[in-house]
């Protein structure tokens, strides 16, 4: 899963999930979702199904065709300042016992999770790694030497990690910097850093104003790094630069924050593809130009300028290009104050549909890049739609994180009061856990099964 995240208003845990060889509700996995807009899937069958007349006899498998079990999902959360692991449907287990921790990361293959520390509000945080058997605790950068990162001002604190992400298929961490300053403010380093979870072997992969904000494809072979201005294409070993392949006007975001394009991957990871605001978001015309960057970084593609709003609807939200690349969605503005129109359209901007109109915002595309989620009036409400199908209401809470094309999580309450809940396309929602804190990471993956006996 690449859908990793940071809230500032609160994080999740899992406490009950069912585990290898035990049905887990829907069992879809990335490759299999449906690419037709037919996809609500379903449990059992309805009552105009028609009943077997007399049991089948059983089925005997041989052992060399035996399918595999469903793989184990893993969560890791924070819980009181302090690691927590969910493993399949083994109760919680608590990692650490140092506290302050307040972002966390988990290795695609389950066995190293990543968080950072931070003792106050006034402090830098730093960087510490664990296993998911809660043994070696270590520090892998401490407050020190992310201060000695790189010269600082005198107005400055030091350096600390804004963004990381595990490479696929390791146990190393791909991140980058921002200098935090004792007075109000930040400013990103726009580096790219590398570091071994394992033995803390650290690799600078691009100097500062050099690096930016990073994406890395599902494959774990290439890494897009966006600037405020422009868009590169990198190997995970610093090889490979690929510079400028998109050029774009800054964005002027009418705060003290710069404004970074948001990337979406294909799911092959042939492509990586952007929906780029135009420069002024208030200029009362605004548009977005779509592109396509392909993996070896060869032949950008510019579709299309779609008059429309494209900043607000991504600014603090996931990329309006599905996950195939071949839906976008946007917003426009009406003569009512507030009210807003959905409209989705292929990148080259044909077949535009006007699918909603309200206080919409938008939250982002379902796994299988048919289905979208946004709100209306009420933010907290999030309604699920898909061109030819009437929006339904798909949860009552924020920080929505699919598990697959059916399955998701998602908190209900607020700051202070969470709840974690798990739900499923067309059936109730299942309370799992109510986290303790106001700020709560979480980060979960799917691991295989271990073999039997």
């Amino acid at each position: 899963m690449t859908n990793r995240r940071f809230l500032t208003i609160a994080g999740f845990l899992i406490i009950s999930l069912f585990a290898c060889n035990i049905f887990e509700g829907s069992t879809v996995e990335p490759d299999q979702i449906p690419t037709d807009a037919s996809v609500i899937p379903t449990e059992g069958y309805s009552p105009t199904d028609t009943a077997p007349t007399s049991p089948s006899p059983p089925t005997t498998i041989p052992a060399s065709e035996t399918p595999p079990s469903p793989p184990v999902l893993k969560i890791v959360y924070i819980d009181a300042g302090n690691v927590w692991l969910i493993e399949g449907r083994n109760p919680p287990l608590q990692l650490t016992t140092s506290g302050f921790a307040e972002e966390v990361l988990i290795s695609l293959d389950g066995m190293k999770v990543a968080f950072k520390r931070r003792l106050s509000t006034d402090d830098l945080a730093d960087l510490r790694v664990v296993n998911t058997d809660g043994s070696g605790e270590e520090v892998l950068l401490s407050t020190d030497e992310m201060k000695a990162l790189y010269p600082s001002t005198l107005e400055s604190k030091g350096f600390e990690i804004a963004q990381m992400a595990f490479l696929p298929g390791t146990h190393d961490l791909i991140f980058n910097t921002y200098e935090a300053f004792a007075m109000i403010g930040v400013a990103m380093t726009d580096d790219l850093l590398r570091i071994n979870t394992d033995n803390g072997d650290l690799t600078r992969l691009l100097t500062p104003n050099n690096g930016g904000r990073f994406s890395i494809s599902p494959d774990g072979s290439r890494i897009v790094v966006i600037q405020p201005d422009r868009i590169h294409l990198v190997n995970p070993d610093g090889s490979g630069l690929a510079t400028d392949l998109i050029t774009y006007t800054p964005v002027i975001t009418y705060s003290e924050f710069q404004y970074y394009a948001q990337p979406v991957w294909a799911r092959d990871s042939n492509a990586v593809g952007f929906a780029i605001p135009s420069a002024d978001p208030l200029d009362g015309s605004p548009s977005g130009d779509v592109w396509r960057i392909p993996q070896d970084g060869s032949a950008t593609v510019k579709s299309a300028t779609i008059p429309g709003d494209f900043y607000f609807s991504q600014v603090f939200s996931s990329s309006t290009l599905s996950a195939h690349l071949d839906r976008v969605a946007f917003i426009r503005e009406t003569s009512t104050p507030n009210i807003r129109e959905l409209y989705i359209a292929k990148p080259d901007g044909t077949a535009e549909t006007l699918y909603d109109t309200g206080e919409i915002r938008w939250e982002g595309w379902a796994p299988d890049g048919i289905h979208f989620v946004y709100s209306l009036s009420d933010p907290m409400d999030l309604v699920m739609g898909s061109i030819g199908e009437t929006p339904a209401l798909l949860a009552n809470g924020t920080d929505l994180s699919w598990l697959n094309s059916s399955d998701f999580l998602y908190l209900s309450g607020s700051i202070g009061s969470w709840t974690l809940q798990r739900g499923s396309i067309g059936m109730a929602p299942i309370t799992l856990a109510s986290p303790a804190g106001d700020f709560i990471s979480y980060d979960f993956t799917r691991t295989p099964c271990p073999p039997g006996p």
